[in-house]
């Protein structure tokens, strides 16, 4: 799938590998206040750096999570039957 969205543009970037952490400062809409599950995309998880320490305090939510929280109303559910 490919996507318009931008991070950064001719911008000189340490090389980073998978398992490497990696900070955007000014994410905009991808920062935490502004994530979303739009398109049943899981929301990312969130990293709090104070210096040299680091703790995930949102882990992952994957696909099958986004859709435990969904529910078909039982009128639904028998027209389909």
């Amino acid at each position: 799938m490919r996507t318009g969205d931008t991070f950064a543009l001719a911008r000189p970037l340490d090389r980073i590998a998978a398992g490497d952490l990696m900070i955007i400062r000014t994410a905009g809409a991808y920062a935490a206040a502004m994530s979303s599950t739009y398109n049943s995309r899981p929301i990312a998880p969130e990293v709090l750096i104070d210096g040299g320490e680091w703790a995930v305090v949102r882990g992952w939510r994957n696909v099958e999570d986004l859709l435990a929280d969904e529910r078909v109303p039982a009128w639904l559910a028998a027209a389909g039957a």
